[in-house]
């Protein structure tokens, strides 16, 4: 019961924003709240959330920790891990369209598995490679990825190569295999060999947009459009090439050129764009446009929309510990869950 008052309050410091924590428990502070300090003592909440660990350390000698640390850099929270996902799979069936992404837990700790990108609003986070229902966002399988080396591909097999491996890897078990699914990726992962191989071995159809490099090119046919050269095309301008049996390469100008593969033919619609005219005035211009496209921009925002759930009302506790920022993460993910449960 004592555990269940520790995580309700870590709930609720999500929803309330407080310069100092210990304020919720001053009776002179403006941000004192009775519901809380009624709940549980300030010391004793910090003495909880001093010691709380998933993996308990003190039956190991330093050096098997560090032998632990090297085998699996986040054997801390592995069994939580693996428990998670397969809880997340049991309670909820994914419908038609998936989408596999990259989500991010903002740190300032010392890891070997934290990233750094100066182009995102937290540049210092851990990856984790999530894979979410495309409508309701709901998040169905994920992992954490280790780094680069030995913590990350251990099991990774030869045929396919290190940026479509976690799409294979989360797509591995069965219940996503041969039911009519499509799985809607981006140019990070995708590859005509991956596309290949989730379809004749898992029967999971894919689409996405993918880089022009990994696409063999047939000679005397350009398959895509560019920004610039003689390859440069109007708006509206549309490509489609069946490269192989079930797989398929479309390309389409808007504002530059949107480059597509897919494992299922595409259609074609009318959509409208407002473009100026040679005298400076807009007007309504109609285009034909090929569905793939609607396709992917529908069924690509599961994992951003899961991530936009989380950070409303992520768990406010500041701490160094990478552990305990793991399992904050979590206990925020399996909160969105549940709420996306409750909707349904």
């Amino acid at each position: 019961s004592e555990m269940k008052k520790f995580f309700g309050i870590l709930a609720l410091l999500g929803c309330i924003s407080v310069p100092d924590r210990r304020d919720l428990w001053r009776f002179e502070s403006i941000y004192y709240n009775k519901l809380i300090h009624g709940a549980m003592r300030r010391h004793r909440f910090e003495a909880i959330l001093c010691h709380l660990h998933w993996e308990s350390t003190a039956q190991y000698t330093k050096a098997q920790i560090s032998a632990k640390n090297k085998e699996d850099c986040f054997w801390r929270v592995a069994t939580l891990e693996k428990k998670l996902q397969q809880n997340f799979q049991h309670h909820y069936t994914c419908g038609r369209d998936i989408d596999i992404d990259e989500q991010g837990i903002p740190t300032k700790c010392r890891h070997t598995a934290v990233q750094y990108n100066k182009d995102k609003p937290n540049k210092r986070f851990f990856k984790v490679y999530a894979l979410n229902d495309a409508r309701s966002a709901y998040m169905s399988n994920f992992y954490l990825y280790r780094g680069a080396g030995v913590n990350n591909d251990t099991d990774r097999i030869p045929t396919i190569s290190h940026s479509a491996w976690p799409v294979w890897k989360l797509t591995s078990p069965e219940q996503y295999h041969f039911k009519n699914i499509i799985a809607f990726i981006d140019n990070y992962f995708n590859s005509v060999n991956l596309q290949k191989k989730l379809l004749e071995e898992r029967g999971i159809h894919s689409c996405g947009t993918f880089r022009t490099n990994r696409v063999k090119k047939t000679a005397g046919v350009d398959l895509f459009y560019t920004k610039t050269g003689l390859t440069k095309a109007a708006k509206g301008s549309v490509k489609q090439y069946k490269l192989a049996e079930n797989l398929y390469c479309t390309s389409w100008v808007d504002k530059k050129p949107v480059n597509m593969l897919h494992t299922y033919p595409s259609m074609m619609y009318e959509c409208k764009r407002n473009s100026k005219s040679a005298t400076g005035e807009y007007e309504l211009v109609f285009f034909d446009k090929p569905t793939v496209i609607a396709d992917y921009n529908y069924g690509m925002g599961g994992t951003d929309l899961f991530d936009q759930f989380l950070s409303y009302y992520r768990t406010g506790v500041k701490t160094y510990k990478w552990p305990h920022l793991i399992l904050f993460h979590f206990f925020s993910c399996c909160i969105v869950n549940s709420w996306i449960l409750y909707k349904l």
